[in-house]
């Protein structure tokens, strides 16, 4: 049996190998496989739902405010995202993404955007569902405003779906979870783990700045949100 690292070198070939070497690099195994050794459960769920929350948030921050959501409303719809995500919905996704994947047999061998396709479909399919619940959970109750958001959710889902994809595969592989096939430059591939957990962080920066960002856009709706500042503070001076 050929060992993982000559694997590596082969260019991730999988012919003429056993199943087992071919589960340690299919990404289409639903269950986290032990391509660098097993990692804990935990540790995992963290990595999933960090990178998830990361990619998720500053996407649909600027998507709340191009339809007309207040600053409120999007925040308690972020909360009400993160928490969950946190909770296990993240892996939720990611455990259904890897079972897509291998049920529709999607192969980026035989076809190098298969991938990102998949991804942009799935999300739009998993956002089609829990978009409605999320909104009504934040407060948003105006109909014509819920369609449109949901509507929304399924536009945003193709380049979030294939950025959240592409970020969680890496992530993954820079933190020796699970060995990618994706891109990645040969720089960070092969550079330390110093190197890859400084570009990590440097991703998560880069997400919270983006979303401060966005919540202080000046063209944000200021009628609505003038409203939810009024009746915040009215409940706190009855109170």
């Amino acid at each position: 049996m050929q060992t993982l690292e000559i694997l590596v070198e082969d260019n991730y070939t999988t012919e003429n190998n056993s199943l087992r070497e071919y589960e340690i690099f299919n990404d289409n195994i639903p269950s986290p496989m032990p391509s660098y050794g097993k990692k804990d459960r935990g540790y995992r769920h963290v990595v999933n739902s960090t990178t998830i929350s990361s990619i998720m948030t500053p996407l649909y921050a600027a998507m709340h405010n191009i339809i007309g959501m207040t600053k409120f409303n999007s925040g308690i719809n972020r909360l009400l995202t993160i928490g969950p995500v946190f909770l296990g919905l993240g892996d939720l996704y990611e455990y259904g993404r890897a079972k897509s994947r291998s049920f529709f047999k999607v192969d980026k061998e035989k076809f190098p955007f298969s991938y990102a396709i998949h991804d942009a479909l799935y999300t739009a399919a998993f956002n089609a569902i829990i978009s409605p619940i999320f909104l009504l959970a934040s407060g948003e109750r105006d109909p014509t405003r819920l369609l449109e958001a949901t509507l929304f959710h399924l536009i945003v889902a193709i380049p979030s779906g294939i950025a959240t994809g592409f970020a969680v595969d890496n992530v993954k592989d820079l933190l020796e979870i699970k060995k990618s096939k994706r891109y990645m430059p040969k720089w960070l591939r092969n550079g330390s783990k110093k190197t890859k957990r400084m570009t990590i962080a440097a991703g998560l920066l880069a997400s919270a700045l983006i979303t401060a960002g966005i919540y202080t856009i000046p063209s944000w709706n200021k009628v609505e949100e003038q409203k939810t500042t009024t009746m915040i503070n009215n409940n706190i001076n009855d109170k």
